[in-house]
């Protein structure tokens, strides 16, 4: 709403606001705004507006507002219609006096053509409408506003295309991922969308496969030779003669841990150990191991306490640990009280704990004393 100023022959208002109304055609204001009258013999015609009730009113006399002293007396020519509820300013008419006008959120401003740069809001705009010439009011295309993206074109393919259609849009996901998100309801306006023909139609699809691996592939820096590779690799030192060359490589110390437990061995041990906790620290290249009565917590924190209170001795304090995708709660404490950090690698991920390797290391081990003794009993 506009204020307008109370400087003109009329003493008494109450109407000393009005809209600013973009689909007015000229200023229609009542008898109570405030303004100056002009004269009938200035005035050729006083015009007729259409109400909603489809009738029609006429101006008493025609007259000028105090805006702004920065418009012409043609900006602020008004029309008094005495039956009209609220004052309009017409945005139009202000325009035209070379002017634009800014509508935001909470304020409206009108500044002259001359003190803006109009091609750095038009450029950013992303909705624009035109002004009928006719009218005078600024019109919106609805029926170019939308891109032809042509969705129809969905209802017209195969249950099988546009399930695998659907499926792309989604940057093909996993089908248990999808079919979870059906099961949420999150693709209920979706066409042809639902649980039965994604689980009978979806098949997997190479971009899923790509999109979810995160190990590193087959054949990657590769010491193989070819079969189509005729030439020799020869690492036979070919001279004899010493050298005072020293070699010296940086190694930064990562303080890393990994421990995992082994499975049930068939013998129990006769000391009432049955199970081992097998741990591998990434520096020195250590691999320690506690025997286990059982996996419950307690025995499983004994255990690495031992294993950390030995390396803090040797003066190798882990600072984080990297274990299996199972940890008990009391782990977890204890891993916190002494400030270690602490990794899950993925589930069936093996190659990520070193602590795997290490135990397929004692296996060996155990296999090569198992044929050396003549009986079970001997290593009891």
């Amino acid at each position: 709403m506009f204020t307008l100023a109370n400087n003109s022959i009329i003493n008494t208002y109450t109407h000393s606001t009005a809209i600013a109304d973009t689909g007015s055609t000229g200023h229609y204001i009542t008898t109570s705004t405030p303004q100056t009258i002009v004269p009938a013999s200035d005035v050729s015609t006083l015009p007729s507006v259409t109400l909603p009730d489809n009738t029609y009113i006429t101006a008493s006399h025609a007259a000028t507002i105090p805006l702004s002293s920065h418009l012409t007396k043609e900006a602020t020519l008004a029309y008094t219609f005495p039956k009209i509820a609220k004052p309009l300013v017409s945005i139009g008419q202000i325009c035209d006096d070379n002017c634009t006008t800014i509508f935001t959120k909470e304020k409206c401003y009108v500044l002259k053509n001359t003190h803006i740069n109009i091609s750095q809001f038009s450029n950013k705009s992303f909705l624009t409408g035109e002004r009928d010439k006719t009218t005078k009011l600024w019109t919106f295309n609805l029926q170019n506003s939308i891109p032809n993206a042509k969705a129809n074109t969905v209802y017209e393919m195969k249950l099988k295309e546009l399930i695998h259609f659907q499926h792309k849009a989604l940057f093909s996901p996993t089908k248990q991922t999808w079919l979870q998100a059906i099961k949420n309801g999150f693709f209920s306006t979706w066409h042809g969308v639902n649980f039965k023909n994604v689980n009978k139609h979806l098949t997997l699809t190479t971009a899923t496969a790509k999109g979810h691996m995160r190990q590193q592939p087959q054949h990657y820096r590769s010491t193989k030779i070819l079969h189509n590779d005729i030439r020799s690799i020869d690492m036979t030192a070919t001279s004899k003669a010493r050298t005072n060359v020293i070699y010296i490589k940086q190694v930064s110390l990562t303080g890393l841990l990994c421990t995992d437990q082994t499975g049930a061995f068939p013998v129990t041990s006769n000391k009432g150990n049955r199970y081992m906790m097998v741990a591998h620290h990434f520096d020195t290249n250590a691999i320690l191991v506690r025997p286990l009565p059982s996996r419950s917590q307690l025995h499983l924190n004994k255990a690495f306490t031992s294993i950390y209170d030995a390396l803090e001795e040797a003066g190798h304090t882990p600072t984080s640990i990297r274990l299996d995708n199972e940890s008990s709660t009391s782990l977890k404490k204890l891993f916190k009280k002494k400030q270690l950090t602490f990794q899950l690698v993925p589930p069936n991920n093996h190659r990520r704990n070193y602590a795997e390797k290490a135990i397929a290391k004692i296996e060996e081990e155990e296999a090569k004393e198992l044929k050396l003794c003549d009986k079970i009993e001997d290593i009891k």
